[in-house]
């Protein structure tokens, strides 16, 4: 030991990552190793080539989710559980294994402030936030046109000076 190093030490070379950020990495894992090998083939046979389509139909969350909840009223639990399910289905084994590799790295530093609860709270709080900042970027013109049609254009007087419609 002549560099000072301890060459029998009992160290793990990798971190401790808390028990929360690793549930959500396998349960991640556990849904894309199956939509891998079902759209393979290697599982199901044909009949399960389109799984993934059919995850992406009952849990993924789009624009379309918010059109039915808050436009044609429609909010069956169907449609609010897109806001929490979506962060487990992925478009691809690489989308999934970049997910679990931010997961586990950020989880590990944010489990170290938070106790389990409250990283499970920032986690789904997270989820339906960003959900509703899609509806927000994505729908920002169908947002602006409803905005104007329903809110502006009927009261357009309110808006102008007198002059200006007399």
């Amino acid at each position: 030991n002549d560099l000072g190093h301890d060459n029998h030490s009992t160290e793990s070379p990798f971190n401790a990552i808390p028990l929360v950020p690793l549930a959500l990495v396998a349960i991640i894992i556990t849904f894309e190793l199956t939509l891998t090998a079902t759209a393979n083939g290697w599982v199901a046979g044909f009949q399960g080539v389109g799984w993934r389509a059919g995850a992406f139909g009952k849990f993924q969350f789009y624009p379309e989710v918010i059109t039915e909840i808050f436009e044609r009223g429609h909010g069956s639990f169907d449609y609010w559980k897109r806001f929490v399910t979506y962060p487990f289905i992925h478009s691809s084994l690489t989308h999934a294994v970049w997910v679990c590799v931010l997961l586990l790295a950020l989880g590990k530093f944010v489990s170290e402030i938070f106790s389990s609860v409250a990283f499970l709270v920032l986690f789904f709080a997270t989820s339906i936030l960003g959900g509703g900042n899609l509806w927000c970027f994505v729908m920002a013109e169908y947002a602006a046109d409803w905005c104007i049609s329903r809110c502006l254009w009927p009261n357009w007087r309110l808006y102008l000076p007198d002059v200006a419609y007399t």
